[in-house]
């Protein structure tokens, strides 16, 4: 009998929750032995060429779409530019003016916590071709650490209300202000003075 894509899809998302509750069972009864075969997985060569076809297909996709996409390009470079702002001390004039400001400061905003680099509102709200919407994304006041964890499940969904509160509605992407709050102080006037609060 040939191989149906199409059929064993449609046959998956009619019994998806019985088919993911029996996974769970089985890796809640057998939790070692599952982990000791995918060690074994991640030990052998198979996994290691898989990873290799992997890490050489994402450098590929990268590059393209570092060339295609604008968006992209600006966001890899802005985060460089934190990064270096971070880990190398660099104080460059524009890096400044994107945080809002000195890495100084924004060790003090983010304090001595584990974690990674969180935007509160996710970079991909934000048309980061626009300065102006460029200083709002990557203003120090919509960053926050969080765990690796409490990172990859938030991706890209808007924020709580508590981590809306955390930042002023004028670094809001636009869009996703409420209609009756004021418009703020210019962002002109948040590039200028880069005082962490």
């Amino acid at each position: 009998m040939p191989y149906d894509a199409d059929k064993k899809r449609a046959y998956y998302q009619k019994n998806k929750a019985s088919i993911l509750k029996k996974r769970k069972d089985h890796y809640e009864k057998n939790h070692d032995e599952v982990r000791e075969r995918q060690d074994l997985y991640r030990l052998g060569p198979k996994y290691a060429a898989l990873k290799g076809r992997y890490n050489a297909y994402q450098r590929k996709y990268r590059k393209k779409k570092y060339a295609t996409d604008p968006q992209w390009k600006l966001m890899v470079n802005c985060r460089g530019r934190i990064h270096n702002a971070l880990k190398k001390g660099n104080k460059d004039d524009a890096t400044v003016e994107l945080l809002g400001c000195t890495p100084t400061q924004l060790y003090e905003h983010l304090g001595d916590g584990e974690g990674e680099l969180d935007h509160i509102w996710p970079l991909c709200m934000y048309d980061l071709t626009d300065k102006a919407q460029q200083l709002m994304a990557f203003n120090f006041r919509n960053m926050q650490l969080v765990s690796k964890e409490y990172n990859r499940a938030k991706y890209t969904n808007e924020p709580s209300d508590a981590e809306k509160a955390k930042v002023p509605m004028e670094l809001w992407p636009p869009g996703r202000r409420p209609q009756s709050s004021s418009p703020g102080p210019s962002l002109l006037a948040l590039s200028s003075s880069p005082v962490c609060a």
